[in-house]
Order: structure tokens, then sequence, then C-alpha cells
């Protein structure tokens, strides 16, 4: 029988391992409606310092967030996650102030091992795009991982990593973005 800390043990580094086949690569169907679609995104050093306090969309001004304001449709809103090394999953028109903190492996172990990680998550979901880089994907796949399990996330759902150089990245997240049907006339 191992020992209780032996217990502990592998349930934490289970926890730190899930995730890591959560993607899928799988083409989104193109007509699956943006609110079945999910994209979560990395918070970003870049913040409006003279807004003080705001909501995260508006705070952070970082390239993802510039490619999303321009490149979003009315009517093709999908839901919204941004992974924030202080707060964790934050919704885009929660309210934050200005802060310096970043993802690091001990502060993404951090939200690895939280219990409610993926608390007020949209369900019905059919489409996942990762945009961020490593330590914020180690967190979102687990989340992922965690949500396919909740039923949150279909089991067919398409879910996509962004990938290469920030200019590819937020090429990647423009054409998608750009690609959702809008339910505007």
């Amino acid at each position: 029988v191992p020992k209780q800390p032996e217990k502990m043990k592998a349930a934490m580094e289970e926890k730190l391992s899930r995730g890591e086949d959560v993607i899928n690569n799988k083409t989104p169907d193109p007509d699956i409606p943006a609110d079945q679609r999910l994209v979560l995104m990395s918070c970003c050093a870049t913040k409006n310092k003279a807004m003080g306090m705001g909501p995260a969309m508006d705070v952070y001004t970082g390239v993802f967030f510039q490619t999303f304001k321009n490149k979003v449709k009315e009517g093709a809103m999908p839901n919204v996650r941004i992974l924030s090394a202080k707060y964790g999953f934050i919704k885009p028109d929660q309210r934050i102030g200005i802060y310096d903190q970043v993802m690091d492996k001990a502060t993404a172990d951090k939200f690895m091992v939280d219990d409610k990680l993926v608390e007020g998550f949209p369900s019905n979901i059919k489409d996942v795009l990762i945009v961020g880089s490593d330590q914020y994907q180690r967190v979102m796949k687990a989340a992922i991982e965690d949500l396919i399990k909740e039923g949150k996330i279909d089991k067919g759902a398409s879910i996509n990593v962004t990938k290469g150089g920030i200019g590819e990245q937020r090429a990647q997240l423009g054409k998608y973005l750009a690609s959702l049907p809008s339910t505007e006339g």
C-alpha cells in the first residue's frame, strides 16, 4: 500500500500532466455558430496604463487583443476566456487593474492544480482555438481536458492551437475570426 504522501505526489503529477493530448487539429465545421466556439487567449504585458481599472479586453493592448478587436465581425463573437497570470481564466468584460506578473512554470503549475480552474465556462462548445505561449498553453490544454470531462466541450470538437512566431499566430487568429459565420444580415 503506497504511503499517503506518495499518493498525493502521484495525484499532483497526474494533474500537472493532463491536457497533453487534447489538440486534434481538426478543421472546424464552418457552420458552427460563434456561440458554440471558444477562444482561449493569454494575457499580455502590454496594458492600457491610462485606463487603470477596466474590462480585461480593454486593459490588454497586445497584438492578439488588437487583432481580436479588428477582426471579430458583428454578430460573430465567440466565447472568450483570457488566461491571466494573476487572475486565472477571466471573461473579457471582467474588470481588472494594471498588474505585472508573468506565467512562469510555477504559476502555470499553481493554476493546473486548482480545482476551480474551469469554473464559469460556457457549455455546448464544438470548436476551440488556443492562442498563447507554452506555459499558457499547458494550462489551457489542461482546462480543455477538464471541460471535455465535464461535458462542456463536445467530445468531437475541433481543438486547434496557433503556432509559430507572434506574427504567424496573429495571422492565424485573424483568419479564424474572419471565418466565423455572422448572425447579422
